[in-house]
């Protein structure tokens, strides 16, 4: 009758132990800390994308962001957790690395945002990279404190683990697909930022009779020139705004426009809307809403 796991004495696999060199090791022994390496490789791959090259490859970095963002660092987290075989068997700890991976980076853009570091692709990935790093050094650590024999390896994975990353692969190609599509699709973009120019830091409250600018944007990245006309409404009043947009092709258009902050508080919706010349209706229409108070 062989020997069980209860059966080995604590003391065997220590450093100490003569024979811990002499214990048996399981196929696939050589490639325990490769699973833990590989994983933090392909987030500093993303990072690096997105950090130098941020209009580059946009189809293949949406596949490679999405399988970094579902496995790497719920993949590390539940190797950290448990670095035992007998923890965990393949098809828990493949469900655990994609719920776990989702929990992280939903918490993760959570912590970026508590702390006032803007949400950038380059900020994100640098955030997964952090929380994989850390979670592939904690599991590292723990493989090391076990016997060779108790460690998780990279064996045959179950038939489970190969219907989750079946099913992973195939959103990752079918979200590619549609979104390189939709990349290939350039369209005219109008859009409003902040004071500091950023995507974010719009007003909650304005003082009555302050001065707080946004800037309106609209850019033409298509082969064809742009010609219209932009508006903007207060409280669906009369256009406070009428401005003529011609751009060619690959061309920009910026203004600043101010928000009415009156001598009466309450609340008040500012509405842009971007009208193309000899079309039926708005092309374009953004919003902002906020309060002025005294």
């Amino acid at each position: 009758m062989g020997a069980g796991v209860d059966d080995i004495p604590p003391h065997v696999g220590s450093r100490a132990d003569p024979t811990a060199d002499a214990l048996p090791r399981p196929p696939g022994a050589a490639w325990q800390q490769w699973d833990i390496g590989v994983p933090v490789l392909l987030a500093a791959l993303l990072w690096a994308a997105a950090a130098f090259w941020p209009t580059a490859g946009g189809a293949w970095r949406v596949a490679l962001g999405l399988i970094v963002t579902l496995a790497v660092p719920g993949y590390l987290f539940v190797a950290a957790l448990f670095p035992g075989a007998a923890d965990l068997d393949g098809l828990a700890r493949a469900a655990l690395t994609a719920v776990l991976g989702a929990c992280l980076v939903i918490l993760l853009t959570l912590a970026l945002a508590e702390v006032h570091i803007r949400l950038t692709a380059a900020s994100t990935t640098g955030g997964i990279l952090a929380v994989s790093a850390v979670s592939a050094g904690v599991a590292a650590w723990r493989r090391r404190r076990l016997p060779v024999a108790l460690r998780f390896r990279v064996g045959r994975p179950p038939l489970g683990f190969w219907a989750v990353l079946a099913l992973a692969v195939g959103l990752a190609v079918i979200t590619t697909t549609v979104v390189g599509g939709a990349l290939r699709q350039r369209s005219v973009a109008f859009y409003v930022t902040g004071p500091h120019g950023h995507l974010e830091g719009y007003p909650y409250q304005i003082a009555v009779g302050a001065v707080y600018r946004v800037g309106l944007h609209v850019s033409n990245p298509t082969p064809r020139a742009f010609t219209g006309q932009v508006t903007a409404t207060a409280n669906g009043g009369a256009p406070f705004l009428r401005q003529p947009v011609r751009l060619a092709p690959d061309g920009r258009w910026f203004a600043w426009v101010r928000l009415p902050a009156g001598p009466a508080t309450g609340h008040e919706v500012v509405r842009f809307y971007l009208y193309r010349a000899g079309g039926k209706g708005a092309f374009r229409a953004l919003w902002v809403r906020y309060t002025v108070v005294r």
